[in-house]
């Protein structure tokens, strides 16, 4: 039951410490640490950090989908709550003004709570805080519930959003960015949504039932996430978010000649990842698996470089063995190397293979396509490199 959590970054004591929020059910919020986005993580405090006692939660009725924001002087702020007082039949003064939105600001260590919380009064409010501060102004975002008559400028289910000049408010309502997802892609629902910034652009992160959609049909609720640009006006407003399947182009070229996870990919066809045992690799580490023949990963662009690679080489681990095709655009594409894949003696014993590729020269997409005559998993695919001329 741990729900929508959120992350941050805080320098503690020079060195860079990362914290994650999470909800228990919609009763409570904790909090995990660790030296690294990507752990491991610890429980510090080996309780909750908010629960409905803490002063000014009360009246929250979901206490569930925290956002976390770290100002410019380092003070830490925590967002929660959620939900319509009223039970199975709320007023039209319940669905307008839950007033079920709290912040609360956070110790130095971000693992403690100072103060007492404090109520936004989101208009229509459901669930889904989000806070991101751009000129010096703070933004509250929020999803805007279903129920009750709404005028126009608040629409059900659509991502709202209020302004302010302090992070602990009072908020002001001023409109709203980003429609329900089933107003674009079909499968309407819940809509989340988070607001960062990235080299100097902001992006709106969300999810739709898009992938489910497509291989299920009616979508069954399982989100994938979705990414676009996100625009403030001039006036400090911020432009309705067009949706769509293609996102963002890619910021940078990927670097063939470092070494690249298998895992780390664009797009793939039937694969899937496991936890892996290889040597060498980050922590938490995966490897591709479930490789049976015309099976694919990808990645985007890849710059080669004018004098292009002479080699390619993977690290695998297998029973049967196979073939990877290494091949450019797409998973028909240009041939410029194929990889003979042996039995290594086991699905954990790995070997690093090297083999000959000509012709990868520029940018370009790189597919790995798998081919092979066994039935079951015809290898696994921990990492791979190219080597250059």
């Amino acid at each position: 039951a741990s729900w929508a959590p959120s992350i941050a970054v805080k320098k503690i004591n020079g060195k860079d410490k990362f914290f994650l929020y999470f909800a228990n059910s919609g009763g409570g919020i904790g909090v995990l640490t660790a030296d690294s986005p990507i752990g491991p993580w610890t429980d510090p405090i080996g309780k909750p950090l908010v629960t409905p006692s803490t002063p000014g939660m009360s009246g929250v009725v979901w206490l569930f989908d925290p956002a976390v924001f770290v100002d410019d002087d380092g003070t830490g702020y925590l967002y929660a709550g959620g939900g319509v007082p009223g039970g199975s039949n709320p007023t039209q003064g319940q669905w307008a003004n839950p007033k079920t939105a709290r912040v609360i600001k956070l110790g130095p260590d971000m693992t403690s709570v100072v103060g007492d919380a404090s109520t936004i009064d989101a208009p229509f409010m459901f669930e889904d805080s989000g806070l991101h501060k751009y000129n010096g102004t703070y933004y509250y975002s929020y999803c805007i519930n279903f129920g009750g008559t709404h005028p126009a400028d608040k629409p059900p289910g659509e991502i709202g959003y209020m302004t302010s000049s302090n992070p602990m408010g009072p908020f002001t309502y001023r409109g709203h960015f980003l429609k329900n997802p089933g107003a674009f892609f079909g499968g309407g629902g819940n809509n989340h949504h988070a607001v960062f910034n990235f080299k100097n652009e902001w992006y709106v992160v969300y999810h739709a039932q898009t992938v489910s959609s497509a291989l299920f049909g009616a979508g069954k609720g399982y989100r994938s996430p979705h990414i676009n640009k996100l625009v403030h006006n001039p006036d400090g407003s911020i432009q309705e978010v067009a949706a769509n399947y293609a996102g963002v182009t890619q910021l940078s070229n990927l670097n063939p000649y470092n070494r690249v996870e298998a895992e780390t990919f664009a797009w793939n066809g039937r694969i899937l990842t496991e936890k892996s045992t290889a040597p060498g690799g980050p922590v938490n580490n995966q490897h591709v698996t479930s490789i049976q023949n015309g099976d694919w990963i990808a990645v985007g662009n890849a710059d080669f470089g004018a004098g292009g690679a002479r080699s390619f080489k993977a690290n695998v681990a297998s029973t049967s063995g196979g073939k990877i095709e290494v091949r450019l655009d797409s998973a028909d594409g240009k041939l410029v190397g194929t990889l003979n894949v042996p039995s290594t003696g086991g699905a954990q014993t790995w070997r690093e293979i090297e083999t000959a590729v000509s012709g990868a020269n520029g940018v370009h997409k790189v597919f790995f396509v798998f081919t092979g005559t066994g039935t079951g998993n015809l290898f696994n695919f921990d990492y791979w490199q190219f080597t250059q001329r």
